[in-house]
């Protein structure tokens, strides 16, 4: 391996341990998700009308931080969607997202709404590393 290749698996190998030492298994098994972003897309304005609660797994491809904030998009085989986390909603857990980087595959729950803009975004509430 090269060495920026070498530095990169460190940065990573170190970011795991992290989140070990907090007591997280960055890795499940198994995530169950409820929808593809395809369906979101489609069933969106009957998601937002019953408030229903969807569990969505993705790479992450984008990442914004904004203070206590962060907007970002996740893609499946099917598309992708916006995600917007918030301190006040995820608490401790916020300070984890300094440890996702853009390419890793995370799985969030949240419910969904569009933003002034009109894009179809999920309010997460939770989200996990998968890989």
């Amino acid at each position: 391996m090269n060495e920026e290749l070498l530095k990169e698996r460190a940065i990573k190998i170190a970011k795991v341990e992290r989140l070990q030492a907090l007591g997280i298994k960055p890795y499940p098994y198994r995530y169950d998700r409820t929808h593809q972003t395809q369906k979101v897309v489609n069933d969106f304005d009957k998601l937002f009308n019953a408030k229903v609660v969807i569990r969505l797994a993705g790479r992450l491809v984008a990442k914004r931080e904004h203070g206590k904030t962060v907007f970002g998009h996740i893609a499946d085989g099917q598309g992708r969607l916006q995600i917007y986390l918030r301190q006040d909603l995820l608490g401790d857990k916020f300070q984890l997202l300094d440890l996702l980087d853009i390419g890793d595959f995370i799985g969030v729950e949240g419910e969904v709404f569009k933003t002034k803009t009109g894009e179809i975004t999920i309010l997460v509430k939770s989200f996990e590393f998968l890989a």
